[in-house]
Formats: structure tokens, C-alpha cells, sequence
């Protein structure tokens, strides 16, 4: 029931990020950017071989520089490699698939994202 409740409280963060943002108050506060927002995707290293669709789904949710991951069903320790494809700087960070804290990567404009994740699948995207 925890581990249920985590997740959705996960997931309403997720989709508030996605769904316009958060809003500055003041005038002399920096107006939030758009959120960028993409579903992760699996690294299949056995494409030729059929399955069973999976019901994970990663989100992975950016803004204001900080990176949000939301999972369907945690898979325990996650380590995370960001690249920026502009200027070609990588970013690493290890978190638990269980928490929904942002990890901060500064500003990036364009990026492509893997997580390794402890049971031993990899997942990517890029925005």
C-alpha cells in the first residue's frame, strides 16, 4: 500500500510538471521554462526474439534544470548518464527508482538519457 501510494504521489508530481509547469510569483522572479517530458524507452539488445509487452513505463520529466524520473514499477537503484548534445557534457547521478526526488543537470536545451537500473535493464531517450 506504501509502495502504491509512493508511486502515485510520483505520478500527480509528474503530470503537475507536465501539465503547464509551476508558476512564478513576483515580478523580479525568473519565469519557470517549459517542461520537456518524454517516456523512456527499453534498450533491447534481443529484437529479434518475441515478448511479452511490458507494463513498466518510465517518465522522465525536465524543468528548470532539475530532471524528475517517474516509475510504473520501481527497480531499485538507478544510475542515470545525461548528455548534452549541444555541448557535449555528461551529467551522472544514482537514485532509487522507489523516490521521486529531481536530480539537478543545470540548463539543457537538448539531451539524450540512459538509465541502467539495478535488475539489470537499461532504458534511453532523448529530447
Amino acid at each position: 500500500m506504501k509502495r502504491i501510494l509512493k508511486t502515485f504521489l510520483c505520478l500527480i508530481m509528474l503530470l503537475s510538471i507536465t501539465a503547464g509547469g509551476w508558476a512564478a510569483s513576483g515580478n523580479n522572479k525568473k519565469q519557470p521554462s517549459r517542461p520537456i517530458s518524454i517516456v523512456l524507452k527499453p534498450s533491447n539488445p534481443n529484437a529479434m526474439r518475441p515478448r511479452t509487452p511490458s507494463m513498466q513505463e518510465i517518465t522522465c520529466a525536465y524543468m528548470d534544470s532539475y530532471i524528475y524520473f517517474g516509475f510504473a514499477i520501481p527497480e531499485g537503484e538507478c544510475e542515470m548518464v545525461l548528455s548534452d548534445l549541444n555541448t557535449g557534457e555528461i551529467v551522472t547521478a544514482t537514485f532509487d527508482s522507489e523516490d521521486c526526488e529531481p536530480i539537478y543537470v543545470g540548463e539543457i536545451e537538448s539531451a539524450e538519457v540512459t538509465l541502467t537500473t539495478e535488475n539489470g535493464h537499461t532504458y534511453y531517450g532523448e529530447w
